[in-house]
């Protein structure tokens, strides 16, 4: 977006005008990556995945910020990588590339995702919406599918499955 609402939505802006000045002083290709919500093994800690994958398993609360029905386009982190090394070998001049799953996630289907994956029920702790929050991202890919043949795969559901395995296995 050319207005951010938040100090992290702008500083991403910045960096996506400074990369295209960049090629256009020095004639590089450059591909702008935006990952949309990537989670899976190895993953951020402090990512809701990770959060509320932890705290259902130790049996400690979560905070759930709003009524749930802001919606995530969640992504995998295999299938993220298979489009990131595509971008990569791949000179396009100056592109911006949305790599996403493009099927968006509720709040309360993730929440509900979690437990159902470790077995647990979670411990809610309910509070408001977080300031500069959005209601929903969804990415575009067709670009990532015309520029790099980009296909996730990897349902939110089969995705959950296999990041809480290697959690439980790496006794995260």
């Amino acid at each position: 977006t050319d207005r951010p609402i938040s100090q992290y939505a702008a500083t991403k802006k910045a960096c996506e005008v400074l990369a295209y000045t960049y090629h256009h002083l020095y004639k590089q290709n450059v591909t702008v990556v935006r990952p949309f919500t990537v989670y899976g093994p190895r993953g951020r800690p402090d990512m809701a995945p990770w959060l509320f994958t932890k705290a259902a398993i130790e049996g400690t609360s979560i905070r759930k910020f709003g009524d749930g029905n802001t919606r995530r386009d969640y992504t995998f982190i295999g299938d993220f990588a298979d489009g990131f090394v595509n971008a990569m070998d791949r000179p396009l001049g100056y592109e911006i590339i949305n790599l996403g799953n493009s099927a968006t996630v509720s709040l309360n289907e993730m929440l509900e995702t979690v437990s159902e994956v470790t077995g647990k029920e979670l411990i809610i702790e309910q509070l408001g919406m977080q300031p500069g929050d959005v209601e929903l991202t969804n990415a575009d890919i067709s670009k990532a599918r015309k520029f790099l043949d980009y296909d996730p795969k990897t349902s939110f559901r089969e995705g959950m499955e296999i990041f809480h395995r290697w959690f439980v296995e790496n006794r995260v």
